[in-house]
């Protein structure tokens, strides 16, 4: 035993227990018993190669070993070198047995431990060099530090989630730790500075954050796992982390998000993505080369990742070509991948898997698709509800008498809704929507025709005449942002004008108009970009059209004592359209990203086919007829697809969007006319009315739609 003052100097063999407190202790030779060292300032020295039989206990204060220090019984480890809460241990050297620590350990630069090391408390720190365990490194709480520039290699190694470092990164600048022989498991939470490693040579698994300071590699003979967090996001500029193993596994989160679209963790090997990748992008549309945090795998990409995605450039606006976020050299075609983070406006964003690469890219939101097939659905309807029945309003005098021409003067009133399901889809990336466009409307037209009856012209019964007219309305589209609710809104005003000839032989008659017109619009929407809308300003804009159409229908009587006929029609209406642009300015903040949508041609061409049930009774008068009827109708839209072009007014980048027209729809009606002869009397007392009364009901897969008309007709 020697006390606190003591100087404790052995240079020869000692048999028995060394207990010492001094301040000043050196052992140089084999001790055969237990070595305990006690006080808190006491100090030891291994100066020389030396074994100790027994348990070399520290409970205080610092053994330094500077050569190799040896626990033996029998030739073999047996016993452990314990470092209790108070002591220390410095080595250099070589120590043979296990180490259990709960104070402070030092393992300098040339220290190898053969055996296993055991920390539940206090710290372990290296210096420099190289640092061997020949066994489990086992850290269940305390401190860890691994030194810049040093390489720690152990046989294998189990950090739990209670292990921090002392300051800083756990594993220092250009410094190694290392699971030589076996698997390592990392629960704790540290940083890897710069150039760091993390390897082993069977599985690599983290559970805990691990923080990468700057470019670093994990490392894993067969597979590295994680289903903790890796930090890629520490440093201004390229980050890389490298991961080199058979196959990389992700349940876990890797984050590279910060303000740089340059990171990259780079994947030797295959990779099982199932967690969470947090990139940045810049979809501002204005920033040169790499626009996108990058995971980049030398062999196959599967499993189904959830991308979160922080737009770094500000703005949300277009991109000229698609940004690679995930890369696989050997396929892609096994990875499924969602996103979320981006914000939509007047651009959607979309993945897309080439095979080879996740994508993100961008289209005009397809709900201008809906912009644009609202105008043609509002032209379209107009045109039907106009043709049904837009015939001018033309009946043959009952009782021509001796003059059979009349100057006739009539006028209708229309009304009704429709809601409309058209689909649009971007040319640029195939990505598809339905648009749902709810329509209300109304108009009133009139028309002016001389009319001759009785075959005047050569058999032949005769109108013309012109026609005037307005039809207003609103239509509404609802778009869903995001989980952020807009409604693309538009009131309309039409003035319309045009003439049209009827004629009629026998039981064949019909009809030609042809009709210009012109339909301002009032657009607006209902949430502002910031919140959630899609950036279109309040504005007006204009379309021009021309109609030309016509139909031919034949009066059969089925019975002619009850006044039953059937009248089947054809009919056709052929419309052109042009439309004025519309201005988008996505965030008003930034003109940068404005853009218009420019509306391609609109070339209608409807045609018809149906037959009408009707029965004319004579009232009791003689001068009077009612007449009910119901009437079939199908139309069809042959035209081609709407055509759009959404263009970057900044840059030129232009993208298309191609819309559905109504298509194929059936029509039910039911109506009423009434006829009566009138006395005629003066000068300009009519000669007879007519008048009717009809409802309709439009159906297909994309449209529900009713109407109303009402229409009387006075000749002089």
């Amino acid at each position: 035993t020697v006390a606190a003052a003591g100087v404790y100097d052995q240079n020869a063999a000692l048999t028995g227990n060394l207990v010492t407190a001094s301040t000043n202790a050196d052992i140089g030779a084999n001790i055969t018993g237990t070595v305990t060292q006690n006080g808190a300032t006491s100090a030891t020295l291994v100066s020389a190669a030396s074994v100790v039989s027994g348990q070399v206990t520290v409970n205080g204060g610092t053994l330094t070993v500077t050569a190799s220090l040896t626990a033996d019984n029998g030739g073999t480890v047996t016993d452990d070198l314990v470092v209790a809460s108070a002591g220390a241990l410095v080595n250099s050297g070589t120590v043979t047995g296990n180490v259990a620590n709960a104070g402070a350990v030092t393992l300098n630069g040339g220290s190898t431990l053969t055996g296993d090391l055991t920390q539940s408390g206090g710290s372990l720190t290296t210096a420099a060099g190289t640092v061997t365990v020949n066994g489990l490194l086992d850290l269940n709480d305390g401190t860890f530090l691994v030194a810049d520039g040093v390489t720690f290699n152990a046989t294998s190694a189990d950090l739990a989630a209670a292990v921090t470092a002392p300051a800083g990164n756990l594993v220092g600048a250009g410094s190694t730790l290392a699971a030589t022989g076996g698997n390592f498991v990392n629960a704790a939470s540290f940083g890897l500075g710069a150039a760091a490693t993390l390897s082993s040579s069977a599985t690599l698994s983290n559970s805990g954050t691990l923080t990468f300071a700057g470019d670093a590699t994990l490392a894993g003979g067969t597979s590295v796992t994680n289903s903790g967090t890796l930090l890629v996001n520490q440093v201004a500029g390229v980050q890389t982390l490298s991961v080199t193993t058979g196959t990389f596994t992700d349940t876990g989160t890797i984050n590279m998000s910060d303000t740089d679209t340059v990171d990259v963790v780079d994947i030797t090997g295959n990779a099982v993505l199932n967690g969470t990748i947090m990139a940045d992008v810049d979809v501002s549309n204005t920033a040169a080369g790499t626009r996108g945090d990058l995971v980049n795998v030398s062999g196959t990409a599967t499993g189904s990742t959830a991308l979160l995605l922080n737009n770094v450039g500000g703005n949300f606006s277009n991109i000229a070509t698609p940004i690679d976020l995930i890369k696989a050299a050997g396929g892609t075609g096994g990875l499924s991948a969602s996103f979320s983070g981006l914000q939509t406006g007047a651009y959607t964003y979309s993945l897309q898997n080439t095979g080879t690469a996740i994508q993100l890219t961008a289209s005009p939101n397809l709900a201008f698709g809906g912009v644009v097939s609202g105008v043609a659905a509002t032209q379209s309807l107009i045109s039907t509800v106009v043709n049904r029945p837009s015939s001018a309003l033309v009946t043959p005098l009952v009782d021509p008498g001796d003059d059979p021409c009349a100057i006739g003067e009539w006028a209708r009133l229309t009304g009704g809704k429709a809601n409309a399901k058209l689909g649009t889809t971007s040319q640029t990336t195939g990505v598809s929507a339905i648009n749902d466009i709810a329509l209300s409307y109304g108009g009133i037209q009139a028309g002016f025709d001389n009319s001759c009856s009785g075959g005047y012209y050569n058999g032949w019964d005769l109108a013309y005449g012109v026609m005037l007219g307005t039809n207003m309305g609103r239509s509404s589209l609802p778009v869903t942002l995001g989980g952020v609710s807009t409604t693309v809104k538009s009131d309309f005003d039409q003035l319309f004008g045009g003439v049209y000839l009827s004629a009629a032989k026998g039981n064949w008659f019909g009809d030609l108009n042809l009709r210009a017109d012109r339909t301002t619009y009032d657009l607006r929407e209902t949430s502002t970009f910031g919140s959630g809308g899609l950036g279109l300003p309040d504005q007006e804009f204009d379309s021009r059209g021309k109609t030309l159409s016509g139909s031919l229908s034949y009066s059969h009587t089925l019975d002619q004592e009850r006044g039953i006929r059937l009248v089947p029609t054809v009919g056709f209406s052929l419309s052109h359209i042009e439309t004025d642009t519309i201005q988008i300015d996505n965030d008003p903040t930034d003109p940068t990203d404005d853009a218009e949508l420019k509306i391609g041609d609109i070339d209608q061409k409807i045609g018809f086919v149906g037959a009408t049930l009707a029965k004319t009774s004579i009232r009791p008068s003689g001068k009077a007829a009612v007449t009910y009827f119901a009437t079939g109708t199908y139309f069809n839209d042959f035209g081609d697809d709407l055509t759009s072009t959404f263009t970057v007014k900044s840059t030129g980048a232009s993208q298309s969007l191609t819309s559905d027209n109504l298509g194929g729809f059936g029509e039910l009606s039911l109506g009423m006319n009434y006829t009566r002869i009138m006395d005629g009397g003066g000068a300009m007392a009519p000669r007879q009315m007519d008048a009717s009364i009809r409802a309709d009901t439009r159906f297909s897969e994309q449209l529900d739609s009713w109407g109303l008309t009402a229409q009387v007709r006075l000749q002089f």
